[in-house]
């Protein structure tokens, strides 16, 4: 199933990075879902699949306090955060990792976290602007309940597959 996290707006500007600003706004005006302040709306959806007992979430969104409704949203369909069991972490940008944590207490204290090894990497060498997201998996690191994966592997019925040009 697929939950509601947060919806926002986009800077259009922040699209074709070498592309002239009146262009890409051409563009996405052609398209129909230019907003009149030259944004995009922009929708998290958390991805979330149940096998028997299992539950598994992939990315957890903006985070309780950046108007994230994982939390809330998953509790709309009878799960709890201690009924996850494991969360699958694509990359580190904040709208896939904020809601690991708040103020350093896991959101999904019984959980095995799975984060990119590749992304790990980038963000241990990286400065700012990782930091954000490496404070959020810091308390599952802590806990040791991270588990890193790379292209190729399985988690459960999920095999992963690296798909670069995002992030690493």
């Amino acid at each position: 199933m697929v939950i509601k996290d947060v919806g926002f707006a986009l800077d259009a500007g922040i699209f074709g990075a070498n592309q002239d600003a009146a262009e890409v706004s051409a563009f996405f005006s052609n398209l129909g879902v230019l907003n009149e302040d030259n944004t995009l709306p922009a929708l998290v959806d958390i991805l979330v699949a149940r096998s028997g007992e299992t539950i598994v979430v992939f990315d957890t969104g903006q985070g309780i306090a950046n108007g994230g409704a994982l939390v809330s949203s998953l509790a709309s369909v009878g799960i709890n955060p201690e009924d996850v069991s494991t969360v699958v972490i694509s990359h580190w940008h904040p709208d896939h990792t904020n809601g690991l944590s708040n103020e350093g207490v896991l959101t999904f204290p019984n959980t095995t976290v799975m984060f990119p090894q590749a992304e790990f990497e980038f963000m241990e060498s990286a400065p700012e602007p990782t930091a954000g997201a490496m404070a959020k998996l810091q308390p599952a690191l802590d806990a040791d309940m991270v588990q890193f994966y790379g292209d190729g592997d399985a988690m459960g019925d999920v095999t992963a597959i690296a798909t670069p040009g995002h992030t690493p």
